[in-house]
């Protein structure tokens, strides 16, 4: 199998991961902390990755979750996805929206990944990563 088709896994699992953390906090008004707690078929062990959760729920600050997919075998990239809330600036009643973003390492890692940065209504990937568009 190709490393191309190994990557596949990563980054289709970090896109329904963040699937997954917008339906969760559209029924629980917060975000996942466990894998196991979004009830879907993602493993923390993958094929060639290890799955990680990081997520923080405070209100006060920009509530975020992140999803990292760390590749476990030399020659294949790794990525992080992320899925925040923000205020609806176009909102009259302080509505929020969830903004997503979705990340790849310029070269191979078995490293996690650094976070996606959020500024004011965008999400931003972090040094020697470039953002996939789904």
């Amino acid at each position: 199998m190709s490393c191309k088709a190994f990557q596949a896994l990563g980054t289709s699992t970090a896109s329904s991961f963040n699937q997954a953390q917008q339906s969760y906090y559209l029924n629980h008004e917060r975000f996942s902390t466990s894998l196991s707690e979004l009830q879907t078929n993602i493993e923390p062990k993958m094929g060639k990755y290890n799955f990680f959760v990081k997520t923080i729920n405070s209100p006060k600050k920009h509530e975020i979750t992140y999803f990292y997919a760390v590749s476990s075998l030399s020659g294949l990239k790794s990525y992080v996805s992320a899925v925040a809330v923000i205020p609806d600036v176009n909102s009259k009643n302080n509505d929020i929206l969830t903004i997503t973003i979705t990340c790849e390492t310029n070269s191979p890692s078995q490293n996690k990944p650094t976070d996606p940065q959020i500024k004011n209504t965008d999400l931003s990937c972090g040094k020697e990563q470039f953002e996939i568009k789904h």
